[in-house]
């Protein structure tokens, strides 16, 4: 599992948008998020960079943490 800040994410649609791309990659992947912390956990077979990259794509700034 992998945990990655989020900078910008502040509500559950950020989450849902962030979610389904990632699902949109990795169909078995799960997405926990802690809004308060502006951190998502991913439990995925992507590799971490890929999964940075997607979010990226969204318009956020991401960084893998922990």
């Amino acid at each position: 599992m992998y945990q990655f800040q989020v900078d910008g994410m502040g509500c559950s649609r950020c989450v849902n948008k962030i979610t389904q791309a990632i699902q949109a990659h990795d169909p078995t992947a799960v997405v926990q998020a802690d809004l308060d912390a502006g951190r998502i956990s991913v439990a995925t077979d992507a590799p971490a960079d890929v999964v940075c990259e997607i979010v990226a794509k969204l318009g956020y700034r991401v960084r893998q943490s922990g």
